[in-house]
């Protein structure tokens, strides 16, 4: 919720009531963290408190005489929790686009949709503008369902993908020279690995977390190779 209030807060054309309920609904929410968190941190949330009730024009002397807050006064909304969880998905879906093509985080990014619900679309629309904000997102555009677009890098939201098309967005010439030396990297830290792990003494003698956490690290570095390796295919493929 704190992330979604930055855009409406800096957005000069929010509605004033916009603004006041998300100001109100924060120092709320802030309030009953600091009365909660009071028994273990009892100096700092005093200072904050009282701090907060002077900016919101309450009158409280001190927040040790403050009723903890009533789990009945904090109603779940399943359906809220449902939307805003989708809507972290894609955000996080997005990013790590970004981190895995190693695209700058102020880089706008056009974004397609393939296989989206009715309730997909419903909620792209409600939640347009965060999804802009939060995740740097230029344009987002329906495709049919069966859509596919060449040389984009996919994350996966329930059925739908969503696609970001690579082409003019990286250098691939580059992209592909930094990921061929991950790759190299990688592989020889998994035969490194694997050599350990077919060493008899190694296994037997060794203590067995070691050679459990030599295990996940082979499986890790498998995985990270498969990653690089389909980075690569992506790369390849765009025009």
């Amino acid at each position: 919720y704190l992330e979604l209030t930055k855009p409406l807060l800096n957005d000069p054309q929010a509605s004033p009531a916009a603004r006041h309920g998300a100001r109100k609904t924060l120092a709320q929410v802030l309030g009953a963290l600091l009365k909660l968190l009071h028994p273990l941190i009892p100096f700092v949330t005093e200072e904050l408190w009282l701090e907060l009730a002077r900016c919101t024009g309450s009158s409280s002397e001190t927040i040790m005489l403050e009723a903890l807050p009533e789990t009945a006064a904090l109603p779940c909304d399943t359906e809220a929790e449902a939307e805003i969880g989708w809507l972290q998905q894609f955000v996080v879906g997005i990013r790590q686009i970004r981190g895995e093509m190693n695209i700058s985080p102020t880089r706008p990014l056009p974004v397609k949709l393939a296989g989206s619900s009715a309730e997909d679309r419903a909620r792209i629309a409600r939640n347009r503008s965060y999804i802009e904000a939060l995740a740097g997102v230029s344009s987002i555009d329906v495709l049919d369902d069966d859509g596919t677009v060449s040389g984009a890098a996919t994350a996966l939201l329930g059925r739908m993908r969503i696609l970001v098309p690579l082409a003019g967005l990286i250098d691939v010439a580059a992209e592909q020279e930094r990921l061929n030396k991950q790759l190299d990297r990688t592989r020889n830290d998994l035969t490194k690995s694997e050599h350990k792990l077919q060493n008899e003494q190694f296994v037997d003698n060794a203590p067995p977390e070691v050679v459990t956490k030599e295990r996940t690290r082979a499986a890790e570095l498998t995985q990270r190779i498969a990653q690089l390796e389909g980075q690569l295919q992506r790369l390849a493929s765009i025009d």
